[in-house]
């Protein structure tokens, strides 16, 4: 799930495992801009990836650089600006810069299973932009009460992707993006 607001800048190329959860206000920037004045002033870049592993779970507003690899099962924590590597992943960081604070519990869970009970009902879209071309993926798709959504993107070239809060796509950039879309509507039961 990518929640809204998310700017994902993949000229390095960024690779987001299954199941990974981003939450809204998140920046994943692949652009390194040099120290040097000069170089800046040329227009000089240099690009880096990012890879985040599957199960993961990026809360709101975290910026991850270029060059970070985070492990399944990371956990980052709400305003944190990831500027390292965790690649053992299974652990929770958080910070500014982001930095190791412990490892997650995967044999406990803080939901008790008799507190959340939910089904899913799925909408799936699959939508092709051409750079500067912007969809209202929720006008167009979402019904009343549907929560975020889990998504995959390719982009050609050097194209960008970003999702905002009215629940639309654009592509900026060069080249075009295919973003495939599952939106998610919960169904929540009373006990």
């Amino acid at each position: 799930m990518i929640n809204y607001d998310c700017d994902l800048m993949n000229q390095g190329r960024i690779e987001i495992g299954e199941r990974t959860l981003i939450g809204p206000h998140c920046q994943l920037t692949t652009i390194y801009h040099p120290l040097h004045a000069g170089s800046r002033s040329l227009g000089k870049v240099k690009t880096r990836p990012i890879k985040i592993g599957a199960d993961c779970w990026i809360g709101a507003g975290v910026t991850i650089m270029g060059g970070v690899e985070l492990g399944n099962k990371t956990i980052v924590g709400a305003g944190a600006v990831v500027t390292k590597s965790f690649p053992d992943g299974s652990v929770i960081i958080g910070g500014n810069p982001a930095q190791y604070i412990r490892n997650t519990d995967d044999q406990h869970s803080d939901i008790p299973e008799d507190a959340f009970k939910a089904s899913e009902i799925r909408y799936d879209v699959k939508q092709r932009l051409n750079v500067g071309e912007r969809v209202q993926v929720a006008a167009m798709t979402l019904p009343p009460n549907t929560r975020g959504g889990h998504w995959g993107f390719q982009g050609t070239n050097d194209a960008v992707i970003s999702v905002s809060r009215d629940g639309s796509v654009t592509a900026t950039g060069v080249g075009t993006a295919q973003v495939r879309l599952t939106f998610v509507q919960p169904n929540f039961r009373t006990a």
